[in-house]
């Protein structure tokens, strides 16, 4: 048959495969790709080897012919130390959920951990499954529960938290709603699309429910007989329905926040000179810089500063950058900040009406494929860069590419300027996040390209490896504070992090993406200013709080004093009004 025409490059590829058993043939020369990222339908009749397929690509079945490759890697005849590595990377629930009926839930949800990571301390292997079970909707009473005291729906779910047990990046689902009843289905499929969404997982989905794949599947793959005979691209009614209207909200969201206006204007108006430097950091632990404590001295340039005051008491609504930085950089409540949109602009658009030139020099992900909250916020600046050429979870540029656009925004002959840097810190991979000579801390992970994560073995390249990350976020960080010294000007520096991070050791829990814990969530703040000039500014506006690090003002005071802008009430609540 003909192949597939998608030519990126594909999580899953089969070629040729060919299955049967004794005479009966059950597929001939199938063809099949799984895109990155998607949800895909795969449907059948009766015996027209939809499970037989998905156990040819796990290895449980060997093929007669044929070629399988799994995130690139041939996944037929492979030594099984090889199959090891890529067996960590995905997860199967099997049909009617496959649970050992002799272990509890928790201990079904441990059996993959113990597997491949013996090591795991009873506490944090019981610490672990509880997050999976919660994650998945079954009560947190659950966990010590036997399968015999399930029901049916409750069963699919325990499968499926032993599935996500090891953070997969694909995910094998047999059937997942077969034997419930519409409403325990349609919850599920919910919790599959929302898993899938926040996740970023590729789901491989057998089914025969026709409101599963309406409901949930990008594409779909039909299998007749012998092999695949069509592969469909879902517009789902329900879907298309839903699109439509996200479209009408966010252009009626653009036509509010297009009208909207701050009326901010400067306190005292005055043609001084002025430069505003707002750090936007990645994932970076209040408890893991020197000047706020850490053992390590992990800021030693930061720590030389007279006129650096840390923010000890910043806590982020939601650990995700596109939902932590719009709540930093505009009015939009932390309440809100799982919800997309919002109708006003943000502090950019209030410096630009007070006199400022904005500047928003970034070394995240560009616009186009990848727009998210913070670059439709970006958007609003005058001067725009994007410096990224990698990723954010691989090789990229260092953060050091951003000092000469930012040499070239404090010389722009515009009086009064707003600039952004928005970092990408210490986000994961951290021995990528640094060059070579800040690698100092040992062992680390510093020329690992995939480390895996959760892998306890690594504990102590791990948290090396990140505290190298801070040490050279401190060098970033002095560098810039020197450039803003060296105008001669009034100036302020901000800094704050989108989020904190969860490591492993000591008091550095298990690392991983699905475990949730307080570190994650404690960002780091600091405020800074040439020499003298926050002391003089503070005392110059009557504004509360010390000057000295030993002891910090009230979280945010600080930016507010060091700018002295002025905007007018919204007309929402007072209680809703931050200052920028």
């Amino acid at each position: 048959m003909t192949a597939p025409t998608f030519d990126g490059n594909a999580i899953i590829r089969v070629r040729g495969l060919r299955n049967s058993f004794g005479d009966q043939v059950v597929h001939e020369d199938l063809d099949l790709d799984v895109r990155p990222g998607e949800i895909l339908g795969v449907v059948g009749g009766s015996g027209t080897g939809k499970s037989v397929l998905m156990r040819s690509i796990i290895g449980l079945q060997t093929p007669v012919a044929g070629e399988i490759t799994v995130f690139g890697e041939p996944n037929i005849g492979r030594e099984e130390t090889e199959a090891t590595e890529i067996r960590k990377r995905w997860g199967v629930l099997f049909q009617g959920g496959a649970l050992f009926s002799t272990l509890t839930v928790a201990e079904n949800v441990q059996v993959p951990l113990r597997e491949f990571y013996p090591d795991l301390e009873g506490a944090l292997l019981d610490e672990i499954a509880a997050y999976k079970v919660v994650m998945t909707g079954l009560p947190a009473d659950a966990g010590p529960k036997f399968p015999a005291e399930l029901s049916g729906g409750m069963k699919k779910r325990a499968g499926l938290a032993r599935a996500l047990a090891l953070d997969p990046e694909l995910l094998f689902l047999d059937e997942p709603t077969a034997g419930l009843d519409p409403i325990g289905a349609a919850a599920f499929d919910e919790l599959t699309a929302s898993l899938q969404k926040t996740l970023g997982l590729t789901v491989f989905l057998i089914t025969h429910d026709l409101d599963t794949l309406y409901a949930i599947c990008d594409r779909v793959a039909v299998l007749a007989a012998l092999n695949l005979a069509h592969e469909l691209q879902l517009l789902r009614d329900e879907n298309a329905r839903q699109a439509v209207a996200l479209q009408q909200t966010l252009a009626d969201l653009n036509r509010r926040s297009a009208n909207f206006r701050f009326h901010a204007r400067l306190a005292e108006p005055n043609d001084a000179p002025q430069v505003i430097v707002m750090v936007i950091g990645e994932s970076s632990r209040y408890d893991s810089w020197g000047i706020n404590g850490y053992r390590r001295d992990t800021t030693p340039l930061l720590r030389q500063e007279a006129n650096l005051v840390t923010l000890p008491d910043v806590i982020t609504a939601v650990s995700a950058t596109r939902l932590s930085v719009p709540v930093i950089i505009s009015r939009k409540p932390a309440m809100q900040s799982l919800k997309d949109g919002f109708y006003e602009k943000s502090f950019l658009t209030a410096y630009k009406e007070a006199g400022f030139k904005t500047f928003w020099l970034s070394n995240q992900i560009s616009f186009g494929q990848f727009d998210t909250p913070v670059s439709v916020f970006a958007k609003e600046a005058d001067v725009i860069q994007f410096m990224n050429l990698g990723g954010f979870t691989n090789n990229s540029n260092f953060d050091q590419i951003l000092l000469e656009p930012l040499h070239l925004a404090i010389a722009d002959p515009q009086p009064k300027k707003l600039i952004v840097l928005h970092t990408l810190g210490n986000h994961w991979n951290y021995s990528q996040r640094y060059p070579k000579e800040f690698d100092k801390w040992q062992p680390s992970l510093f020329g690992v390209d995939k480390p895996v994560y959760t892998d306890t073995k690594i504990k102590p390249q791990l948290n090396n490896s990140y505290d190298n990350s801070i040490l050279y976020t401190d060098w970033f960080l002095s560098q810039v504070i020197h450039q803003l010294k060296d105008t001669q000007q009034l100036t302020s520096m901000v800094y704050v992090a989108d989020h904190g991070q969860t490591l492993a050791g000591g008091e550095r829990r298990f690392q991983s993406f699905g475990v949730v814990q307080r570190a994650q969530f404690h960002e780091v703040g600091a405020v800074g200013s040439g020499d003298g000039q926050l002391a003089r500014h503070r005392a110059g506006r009557g504004c509360s709080g010390s000057a000295r690090p030993t002891a910090p003002p009230p979280t945010g005071r600080p930016a507010a004093c060091a700018v002295p802008i002025r905007a007018a009430p919204s007309r929402r609540s007072s209680a809703d009004v931050r200052g920028s």
